[in-house]
């Protein structure tokens, strides 16, 4: 592949807000006017790195420019794809256990055993045979130490100034937006805007990213924000998993 065909990479551990930078990432290149947002149109514009993916990418180089891929490889995974630019969306690792507490609906019996799980491996790869993903400390140290053209975009800070990271990542990727399109990316993304239309989209069976969920059972947009690991998560358990991911959480003020 050459500079017009480098796979630009949207990638996170799972639950970290991938999908909500996919959605961003997709209304920054590709918004129009007059067309109503679809969960459609950004999992075909952008859609999730796997062989399938790649393949249809290169039978169909004209429909995918730039090309953007979400992601939850590590890079030593993906090091040998012609990469370009690489967006890192870290939150703090206890919102993300929370939140796949949620999604995999693990029972209130069951979570004292998930956080020692997670603070032993960093990982939940034993919740589903599904979970075949790094742990959360290996994603973020392989990315962090390789040197490709990263930005780390941490999920609180889109959530606490989303027009300064807005321009953050349009500078990054070399684009230009005016000030009207932040706002309308800002209104479309907003999570009670997704979660609505993750709702619509199930009900009216609309083809597309959530409705394929529904076929799972799944709500994918549970539980937006930040510390929503202390609705379910004991003092001590708190405490055991900010011990255990301190240095990271310390050095990236998660």
């Amino acid at each position: 592949m050459n500079k017009t065909e480098e796979i630009n990479l949207i990638t996170s551990y799972p639950k970290s807000g991938n999908t909500w930078l996919r959605f961003i990432i997709y209304l920054i290149y590709f918004h129009e006017a007059n067309k109503e947002l679809q969960s459609k149109m950004m999992d075909n514009s952008i859609p999730g790195l796997n062989k399938w993916s790649i393949a249809k990418i290169r039978e169909n180089k004209h429909q995918f420019n730039p090309i953007f891929l979400k992601s939850h490889f590590s890079y030593n995974q993906v090091k040998k794809l012609n990469l370009g630019s690489i967006i890192l969306v870290l939150r703090n690792p206890l919102d993300v256990l929370a939140s796949l507490v949620r999604y995999y609906k693990i029972p209130e019996i069951n979570i004292e055993n998930t956080v020692n799980e997670f603070c032993k491996f960093h990982n939940l790869s034993f919740l589903s045979k599904n979970f075949n993903f790094p742990s959360w400390s290996e994603h973020l140290d392989g990315w962090e130490k390789s040197n490709q053209k990263i930005l780390i975009l941490k999920y609180n800070d889109l959530l606490d100034n989303f027009d300064l990271n807005i321009k953050k990542i349009v500078k990054f990727l070399n684009k230009k937006i005016d000030e009207n399109l932040i706002k309308t990316i800002k209104k479309k993304t907003d999570f009670e805007t997704l979660k609505k239309l993750e709702k619509y989209e199930k009900e009216k069976a609309i083809d597309g990213y959530f409705f394929d969920l529904k076929k799972h059972n799944i709500n994918f947009m549970s539980k937006g924000g930040t510390k929503t690991y202390k609705e379910l998560f004991s003092d001590n358990q708190i405490e055991k998993l900010n011990s255990t991911f301190y240095k990271y959480i310390n050095k990236y003020a998660l």
